[in-house]
C-alpha cells in the first residue's frame, strides 16, 4: 500500500498506528497477523508492518469517534470535520457508502 511522506514517517516512528482505507474487497482479505508493506510515494522506501487489529465502520466519522485522533497520525486537536475532509482527498462519499471504511491497527516490524 502506498503512503505519502508525512504519514509514512509517522508510521515509521510509531506515532501512526491505525491506517485508514476503504473496506473494499482487497482490504476485506486482510487478516490479523498479516504483514503489509507500505511504500512511500516519493522515495519508494518500504516499511513492513504487522496487522494487529481490524476495525470496520460504516463511515469515517464513526471510525474517527472510536479512537484518539493521534492513532491516525493526526494532531490531538484534529476535529471530526477535518479528519473527514482529509479522507475526502482520497475517497469519495459514494465509495465510502458502498464499501464502509477500515481502520487497520499496525505495528512496524
Amino acid at each position: 500500500m502506498k503512503l505519502r511522506p508525512e504519514p509514512f514517517e509517522k508510521m515509521r516512528q510509531g506515532i501512526k498506528t491505525v491506517e485508514v482505507r476503504l473496506n473494499d474487497e482487497k482490504r476485506k482479505a486482510v487478516k490479523v497477523g498479516d504483514y503489509i508493506v507500505f511504500s512511500q510515494t516519493d522515495s519508494g522506501e518500504k516499511l513492513t508492518t504487522e496487522v494487529k487489529g481490524l476495525y470496520p465502520y460504516p463511515t469515517f466519522v464513526w471510525l474517527f469517534r472510536a479512537f484518539p485522533a493521534t492513532l491516525f497520525g493526526c494532531e490531538e486537536s484534529t476535529t471530526e470535520a477535518e479528519f473527514v475532509a482529509s479522507m475526502g482527498q482520497y475517497y469519495g462519499e459514494d465509495e465510502e457508502r458502498a464499501n464502509g471504511v477500515l481502520g487497520i491497527g499496525i505495528r512496524v516490524r
